[in-house]
């Protein structure tokens, strides 16, 4: 895709800071892009940064019960779904 409104990245030890960081602030040179979620993969818990403008807003989700919005999707996925098969949560 060349211009995508949403991009998701799943979080590792190994790609945490990197994700967070430059490859965040590359992602948020497209034009069009207007969430960037982040997961994390080894606990229940998703990262919304949503573009307000010039600035980037922030919001988490922590709870399984928790309803992960994505407002340029006009959408709202549970956590619970996210981690669905995660190994951990048995």
């Amino acid at each position: 895709l060349t211009n995508p409104l949403v991009i998701g990245e799943v979080l590792s030890d190994s790609t945490r800071e990197y994700d967070r960081g430059k490859k965040f602030n590359f992602y948020r040179q497209i034009p069009g892009l207007q969430e960037y979620v982040l997961v994390e993969s080894e606990r229940a818990q998703a990262q919304v940064y949503r573009r307000a403008g010039e600035l980037w807003t922030f919001e988490a989700f922590e709870e399984l019960e928790a309803q992960v919005r994505l407002v340029s999707l006009a959408c709202e996925i549970p956590l619970a779904q996210i981690y669905a098969k995660a190994s951990w949560l048995e």
